[in-house]
């Protein structure tokens, strides 16, 4: 656990969530709190997305399912 490697992806992990903390209070200067908080769902599939790509993973149909979900959700708020 002390190895040089976990220090560097702990400090990759921090480092990326520290600059998700400043974008996300940027984002909010910007747009009503509302809106914003409503594109949240999308960091699902972005991950899903991504898992994919970097590491292999296998997106099922359930997934697939979930993200039109959300997708709809984001839809029917924005046209209210």
């Amino acid at each position: 656990m002390l190895s040089s490697n976990y220090f560097v992806g702990l400090g990759g992990a921090i480092f990326v969530m520290g600059t998700y903390a400043i974008l996300w209070q940027q984002v909010l200067k910007r747009i009503e709190l509302s809106t914003a908080y409503m594109f949240k769902g999308t960091s699902l599939i972005f991950v899903m997305l991504l898992a994919a790509l970097l590491f292999g993973e296998t997106i099922t149909w359930t997934n697939i399912i979930g993200a039109i979900i959300i997708v709809f959700g984001i839809a029917l708020f924005a046209k209210a």
